[in-house]
């Protein structure tokens, strides 16, 4: 409020029990802390601004106290620009190609639509949603030149996006009704962020999750499987704001590793990565399914961690000159729509307008239902949703 030139204006408050003004701060969305006595303790903040929008931090919780500026911020920010961040989502997984209110759309789509604005882009597009936001890159097909412009544009005038690539996407193997994409990549736009995936897969058995396996004899037996890392909030950073405060495992399959050499401008962060026993599976060993026992015999530990993921953060240079001509189409009626389209792209810039914030994960799984949600009541049992909505959250808000 003091550095705010009277544009912020702070109110303490407290509550009396069973009093009107803890009916409005219980409304407002406070929650009391536990005490040894009977009456609660409200620790929170409640911000309003001048058309009557309301949004809370329910308890400022002593343990969160590093990130403490970052969420009065946030709020102040939310509260300043009240509409919802645009998300448009690119990816060939089925249950990223269905709007959040489609029956089989992905669990994280559906939680994202009560706070962002999701909007799904065909894999034909020649333009990016008007005022998108964020972007959202999970396990993406092959992408024509054109394409690969559109989004490098994007990187460079607005230059936030969450990126999921895979060597071994199992979910793309085993959907119904469309050719699998074992493995994605960003053809020059992996070259223009300095970011790429291996092509081996990693295995970890410090951190392997348990799966049934074929014991014989009509028996099964629980195996951890090494292809599975479930990591720990332990291995995540702590310095940032979208794992900080992960309290649960985020758990992968059969994921890649991260290898980053980022351009002049930017720098990279580690985010999430695995132990120092972790060890690099031939992406054919991981495409065959193989049991715990085949992948601990191909085992050969790295002796060092493996990124599973991280941020990119700076400055980027285009990989373009001048935008590409446009692709050949016969129909005029079709090549006249595609021209409409096409003319939608912002003007070319060479580099990055705004400082970017790119994040990526090395597996397209860990945003499958399978590997994270209850199917019995439709709950997540791992952070995998808590962290890709934190991604979304940071990249869709305010710079500062």
């Amino acid at each position: 409020a003091a550095q705010s030139g009277g544009k912020v204006k702070a109110r303490e408050t407290e509550p009396e029990p069973f009093s009107d003004e803890e009916d409005r701060v219980v409304a407002a969305g406070l929650t009391p802390a536990p005490t040894n006595g009977p009456d609660p303790i409200y620790f929170g903040v409640i911000g309003h601004n001048t058309v009557d929008d309301n949004i809370a931090i329910p308890f400022l919780a002593p343990e969160r106290d590093a990130l403490l500026e970052y969420e009065l911020v946030r709020l102040i920010s939310q509260l300043d620009d009240p509409a919802p961040p645009k998300v448009a989502v690119i990816s060939s997984l089925l249950a990223y190609q269905r709007d959040p209110s489609e029956p089989g759309a992905a669990f994280v789509l559906r939680e994202a639509r009560r706070a962002f604005d999701i909007e799904i882009v065909p894999p034909d597009f020649r333009a990016l949603p008007a005022g998108t936001d964020v972007l959202m890159m999970i396990h993406p097909g092959p992408l024509d030149e054109w394409q690969q412009y559109v989004l490098d544009q994007f990187m460079v005038h607005k230059g936030r996006a969450l990126i999921a690539l895979d060597p071994v996407s199992r979910v793309s193997m085993t959907q119904p009704g469309q050719q699998a994409i074992p493995a994605s990549s960003l053809g020059r736009l992996g070259d223009m962020l300095g970011v790429s995936i291996g092509p081996d897969t990693v295995a970890d058995r410090a951190l392997a999750l348990p799966v049934n396996v074929d014991a014989g004899g009509g028996r099964k037996a629980i195996v951890g499987q090494p292809l599975f890392p479930a990591a720990p909030p332990a291995l995540m950073s702590k310095t940032d704001v979208v794992t900080a405060d992960l309290s649960r495992p985020i758990n992968f399959g059969a994921p890649g590793h991260l290898i980053a050499k980022p351009p002049a401008g930017a720098t990279f962060t580690t985010l999430v990565e695995t132990t120092a026993q972790a060890a690099l599976i031939a992406s054919s060993i991981a495409m065959s399914d193989p049991t715990p026992r085949a992948v601990l015999e191909a085992y050969a530990s790295s002796e060092t961690p493996q990124i599973l993921a991280g941020r990119l953060s700076g400055e980027l240079r285009s990989s373009f000159t001048l935008p590409p001509s446009a692709p050949p189409q016969p129909d005029p009626v079709l090549a006249e729509l595609e021209r409409q389209e096409m003319a939608k792209v912002p003007p070319f810039v060479s580099r990055s307008t705004d400082p970017a914030e790119i994040i990526f994960v090395a597996d397209a799984d860990a945003f499958d239902d399978g590997f994270y949600v209850n199917p019995q009541n439709n709950t997540a049992i791992s952070d995998n949703a808590a962290f890709i909505l934190n991604s979304l959250d940071n990249l869709g808000g305010d710079e500062a």
